[in-house]
């Protein structure tokens, strides 16, 4: 059982059923606890082979609540649907902790720091290449990195030492190969990450809006496309052939993804004073956003009219950006009732993103 320091209020259950696969030293446990504010078990699910399944690994943030009990999580049921019975989902989180009631006891914002601990990152990347392995070391498995957070994390885990990038595999899609050593192996283990794509629950937390669920089927195609050149025997010497792969599962909204890469250097100038070919690492997000729709371009100039940094924190919290014409009344309504831009970049710093889909908060 791991106690955390009492001003955290948390506790791991009484008589809570053990996790499937309890490898993640008690330490470690304690320290994410941190993050925890009501009661919590680990979970950490056992790495298997999924004979005949394409497996996709999701590097993800936390287990979803009751994941000792509940094995497929809403996220996980909704990756499936989009998938299609030939792929097996295997989340590794950074987080083990499940919460026993609800996610909102676990607390982001401390578990962000978790991507700058190189003892649990260190620790996350040993789970994720225990699955690796299980899947089998001449298998090139398809690698979701979801959400900033993990993002952060993997790119740590790069500059540690942890994991190698080979080279860019796909770079209108931001996918990587990458590789990892593993001891008594004379080959390192070989996989492809998607790095920059919103955590599959993304959409859910910004309400099912129309916008985040599309962003959501463009990142279950893209992984799909993945999973097709692997399945060609994809090397990164047919980069072009991963693009015409997953252009092929993007289907119609292949053109829309090409649009948002063109309108790019439109939004960096905004962002940063000049226009450039890609985001910054903490912006990459905004890839998807539709920047190369008319009225976006003038609500984004609209808001840059109020400060970079107004613009900024619209744009990194939570789904706005990718629907922000939806929000744009209700913005426009706290920024009335605040008084000042400066104000409104601390109220959405405080949490104010997850509210504005929130209708009876505005009722």
């Amino acid at each position: 059982r791991a106690r955390a320091k009492p001003a955290a209020r948390a506790r791991t259950a009484e008589g809570a059923s053990p996790p499937p696969s309890d490898t993640v030293a008690q330490e470690l446990v304690e320290k994410q606890m941190r993050c925890a504010r009501g009661a919590v078990v680990p979970y950490v699910p056992p790495p298997r082979r999924h004979e005949g399944k394409t497996v996709i690994i999701v590097l993800g943030l936390y287990p979803h609540a009751n994941a000792h009990k509940i094995l497929v999580s809403r996220t996980e049921q909704a990756m499936r649907t989009r998938l299609d019975e030939e792929h097996a989902v295997v989340f590794v989180d950074l987080c083990v902790l499940s919460s026993l009631s609800v996610n909102a006891i676990l607390d982001q914002r401390v578990m962000a720091t978790f991507a700058d601990d190189k003892a649990l990152v260190r620790d996350w990347i040993r789970r994720f290449v225990a699955h690796l392995c299980a899947i089998g070391p001449d298998r090139v498995t398809s690698v979701y990195v979801a959400g900033e957070t993990c993002q952060t994390a993997f790119e740590n885990a790069v500059g540690w030492g942890l994991v190698r990038r080979v080279q860019v595999a796909s770079e209108a899609h931001c996918i990587t190969e990458c590789a990892v050593c593993v001891a008594g192996r004379p080959a390192p283990l070989r996989f492809l990450a998607l790095e920059d794509a919103p955590h599959p629950s993304a959409w859910m937390m910004a309400g099912g809006a129309s916008g985040a669920r599309a962003l959501f089927n463009q990142v279950m195609c893209t992984l799909r496309g993945m999973a097709r050149w692997l399945s060609k025997a994809g090397s990164a010497s047919s980069k072009g052939e991963l693009d015409a792969c997953v252009a092929h599962e993007l289907g119609d909204m292949a053109q829309t993804v090409a649009a948002r890469a063109e309108a790019r250097p439109r939004v960096t100038a905004l962002l940063y004073g000049e226009a450039r070919a890609r985001f910054e690492r903490r912006h990459a997000h905004l890839r998807h956003m539709d920047a190369h729709l008319r009225p976006v371009q003038e609500w984004l100039a609209k808001w840059h009219g109020r400060g970079r940094a107004v613009l900024l924190a619209i744009l990194t919290s939570g789904a706005l950006y990718a629907d922000p014409l939806a929000y744009d009344a209700r913005l426009e309504e706290w920024l009335r009732e605040l008084g000042s831009a400066e104000l409104l970049v601390t109220f959405m710093g405080g949490g104010v993103a997850a509210r504005l889909v929130d209708e009876p908060f505005h009722a």
